[in-house]
């Protein structure tokens, strides 16, 4: 964190949509301390997420309220009531496998939930960032000895890959029809994350 502007970020409200996991946790304490108001938004979090309750996010950040992404009017109501400046979309049926047990609730999950939150931080005048973080399962593998980069197609042949394919497309796309347009819609893809 020494070579963070952290002017840029003190002060600044910033929403974690998926804040109980594992990426959320440690984003949240992250960014509060860089002096930041964290607020979260996520599902409960599940017996695996140690991290969140560990570090005692739930009342160590300014806000967290447990919710799903999916529920349109809720989630509206909470980021109107907070008003963001960037929102940190980590929200997500993120696991593989998981996409192939219960395919509905994964595509609900990655595209509409996606859907609802662009379209709520669209009509949000605060906002000026919106960063979605998807995966490095959305690139095609035509050739495993090939490396992929940002400029790989875009193509899954499971559940979850083409759900977050549809996700990074859908946030990209934003950048296009926006109504508020000083608002930047920005993909990162990530691979799998391991740590502490």
């Amino acid at each position: 964190m020494v070579n963070l502007n952290k002017d840029f970020w003190k002060n600044k409200r910033v929403l974690i949509t998926g804040h109980t996991g594992f990426k959320g946790s440690w984003l949240s304490i992250i960014l509060k301390e860089l002096g930041c108001k964290v607020y979260g938004y996520s599902l409960e979090p599940n017996k695996s997420q140690k991290i969140f309750s560990l570090f005692d996010i739930q009342n160590s950040i300014d806000k967290s309220v447990f919710g799903n992404i999916c529920e349109y009017k809720r989630l509206k109501n909470f980021c109107l009531s907070i008003k963001p400046n960037i929102i940190i979309n980590l929200a997500a049926q993120s696991l593989v496998i998981d996409g192939y047990k219960d395919p509905l609730n994964n595509f609900r999950s990655n595209i509409l939930g996606t859907i609802n939150i662009l379209d709520i931080s669209d009509n949000i005048k605060s906002t000026k960032f919106f960063l979605n973080v998807t995966t490095d399962k959305v690139y095609l593998i035509e050739n495993k000895l090939k490396l992929l980069n940002e400029e790989s197609k875009l193509f899954a042949h499971d559940p979850y890959g083409i759900s977050k394919v549809c996700s990074d497309l859908l946030t990209q796309s934003y950048n296009y029809f926006n109504k508020n347009k000083n608002l930047k819609f920005i993909v990162a893809r990530s691979g799998n994350v391991i740590g502490g």
